[in-house]
């Protein structure tokens, strides 16, 4: 199980499966590969941030779009996505701010886990930087990030770093003065060339 693959088991795995994955807590993801896995191509910004909050009530209720905008607007704002863009198709704006639309969305879930695959690939510093800086308060607040990256910069803001190859972690280095005592939040899955680092 490669990285990419362990963090789709880990967002699949529903409560009572008995498999070689478990999860405790709801988790949200944020895909990479925004195109593919992201992001609603024929529907707006709004809609792409708040479907995760949608799905957890049930598709069988009514939605109002402003209690929608009102609810989700909070995180939009930290990523300096602005609200005036909500009725926009997901595809007006830029890779970047699709990005972070994805985080917006993962965020406004409210999940204790929030599960990122390589979400910076791609995207500009300026958005790097917002995404950086709203990881950083999400793990304060108590969220957990398990995070794939291929960008070696990130490995050192994490917690705790877990090096995978052939769908076994071949290394751990140190790093979190925290692990010790188990309060490690983000938690990074590299790839297998970042051991020799």
């Amino acid at each position: 199980m490669g990285k990419r693959s362990l963090l789709h088991a880990l967002f699949a795995v529903t409560k009572g499966d008995e498999g070689d994955v478990t999860r405790e807590g709801e988790a949200s993801f944020i895909a990479g590969d925004r195109r593919k896995e992201g992001v609603f191509p024929l529907s707006n910004v709004l809609f792409n941030i708040s479907v995760g909050r949608i799905a957890k009530r049930g598709f069988l209720r009514l939605v109002s779009q402003k209690d929608e905008a009102t609810a989700v607007e909070g995180h939009a704002a930290d990523l300096k996505l602005d609200r005036e863009r909500f009725e926009s198709n997901i595809l007006e704006l830029s890779g970047g701010n699709q990005q972070k639309a994805l985080v917006a969305r993962a965020l406004a879930t409210e999940t204790p886990i929030v599960l990122l695959d390589d979400p910076t690939r791609g995207v500009d510093i300026s958005t790097k930087q917002d995404f950086y800086r709203l990881c950083d308060q999400a793990a304060k607040a108590g969220h957990t990030l398990i995070w794939h990256t291929t960008e070696d910069a990130e490995l050192l803001a994490a917690d705790r770093v877990l090096v995978l190859a052939d769908g076994k972690i071949v290394s751990e280095p140190d790093g979190c003065p925290d692990q010790r005592r188990g309060d490690c939040r983000r938690v990074l899955c590299a790839h297998e060339q970042v051991q020799r680092c």
